[in-house]
């Protein structure tokens, strides 16, 4: 039984690693366009900024976007999961195994499986976003989730649904997270968190 279900996995580990290659391969002709409105966006400053920053709090910590449940209320990441990377799941869950299940998964990482890998939410205080800090690639990554990983798409439109965030929501929401990056060295200094 132990070789049989030793090369199922490695028959799925390929599956999954041409669908990945795939997703690679493609990656160009599904760019997510970031609409004008949004991009005009982050030219704000003074006031005007620190306006929508506030706002994005607000979105940042409510029920549609909902990053405070993972990220924490000031963002430092400090929210423990129990999830696991979506390709551990996807060969694991295939198999009706957990990850959590050293003893059942220790064949599989012998026969070159990785590990499970618990996913951790961001710290965005750090100022280290995924694929970098420009207001278009937190747009697609507000929007589109972040693939393997937990993280869900949050929708948005033109204006605000029950639930949909609009465009201008989005910016807000943008505009404070990436004011989380400045919050360790604000916090050090004042001794207040934001």
């Amino acid at each position: 039984p132990g070789s049989e279900a030793t090369g199922e996995a490695m028959r799925l580990a390929v599956e999954v690693l041409d669908d990945i290659g795939d997703g690679w391969a493609e990656a160009d002709q599904h760019v997510v366009a970031v609409p004008a409105e949004i991009a005009s966006g982050s030219m704000l400053s003074g006031e005007s900024l620190q306006s929508s920053i506030d706002r994005g709090r607000d979105w940042f910590h409510g029920k549609i976007a909902n990053c405070v449940g993972c990220h924490g209320p000031a963002g430092a990441g400090a929210v423990a999961t129990l999830d696991y990377d979506d390709w551990t799941k996807n060969y694991s869950t295939r198999l009706g195994l957990t990850p959590t299940d050293r003893v059942a998964m220790r064949p599989l990482i012998r026969a070159g499986a990785l590990p499970p890998r618990a996913s951790d939410p961001r710290n965005l205080q750090l100022g280290v976003f995924r694929g970098g800090d420009s207001f278009e690639t937190l747009y697609r990554r507000i929007s589109q989730g972040i693939a393997g990983t937990p993280m869900p798409g949050v929708e948005i439109t033109r204006e605000a649904t029950p639930t949909s965030l609009s465009w201008e929501q989005a910016a807000d929401l943008i505009h404070y997270v990436r004011s989380l990056r400045h919050s360790i060295t604000s916090t050090a200094t004042t001794g207040h968190s934001p």
